[in-house]
């Protein structure tokens, strides 16, 4: 199975704020791994393990990010997770808004042909809670959100996911392609950790059209590059 998941960098949450001209001023901030999406991360290495032996991997986990050269941190958190390989398109944060930030996760699906998108719920720095509905409206795909858990069934045809709701847990099966937003998983923490082979994993880098605020050339980039050494 292939699986894309996004990942998006936010402030420290617990950081103290600082106003600058009537605005946030993030010069100095600290940087994070969306916890949101981190679950997503979580959930699609569970849904490519292989059930008898957990070091065996049966899938391919790409992330994919938005932002500047400094999310590379945040996506090498990703990598020693134990995803496969990751992207980041280039872009600045103020460029970027929820459309922008879809219509470019779709370019990267038409490209890459995933099974499952898995993103996080929301952004916990602006709480939007839209780019997956997005996503797969412009795709025509079918979506599931808020998931706590994800099981794979009809031989990998579909998907059942768990939906925490008030009066218990609301389950719903879609057909592959799919995309899934994710909450809290109700298993415990995936342990896996691939930290010595995460700065040479394969890693693409793609430009973000300025004229058209949209993704540009994608695919036109050789996929070798691989992340900058910490």
């Amino acid at each position: 199975m292939k699986i894309l998941v996004t990942a998006k960098r936010i402030p420290d949450p617990t950081q103290k704020l600082k106003l600058k001209d009537n605005a946030l001023d993030l010069g100095g901030a600290n940087w994070q791994l969306n916890q949101f999406d981190e679950y997503a991360v979580e959930a699609a290495l569970r849904l490519t393990e292989d059930g008898a032996n957990q070091a065996v991997r049966q899938g391919q986990v790409t992330v994919a990010s938005l932002g500047p050269a400094d999310v590379a941190t945040q996506l090498r958190s990703a990598l020693a997770m134990g995803a496969d390989k990751a992207i980041r398109v280039d872009a600045k944060d103020d460029d970027l808004d929820a459309s922008i930030v879809a219509k470019t996760i779709v370019k990267l699906v038409q490209r890459d042909q995933p099974d499952l998108v898995l993103m996080g719920k929301l952004a916990a720095d602006n709480e939007g809670n839209d780019v997956g509905q997005r996503v797969a409206g412009i795709l025509g795909w079918p979506q599931a959100t808020f998931a706590c858990s994800i099981q794979v069934v009809d031989g990998g045809k579909a998907v059942i996911v768990g939906r925490e709701v008030d009066a218990g847990v609301e389950l719903k099966k879609v057909q592959r392609p799919a995309v899934v937003t994710a909450k809290a998983l109700t298993r415990p923490p995936f342990t896996c950790c691939r930290m010595d082979g995460a700065l040479a994993i394969n890693t693409s880098i793609w430009p973000l059209s300025r004229r058209h605020r949209s993704p540009s050339r994608i695919g036109a980039l050789s996929t070798a590059n691989t992340m900058p050494e910490a």
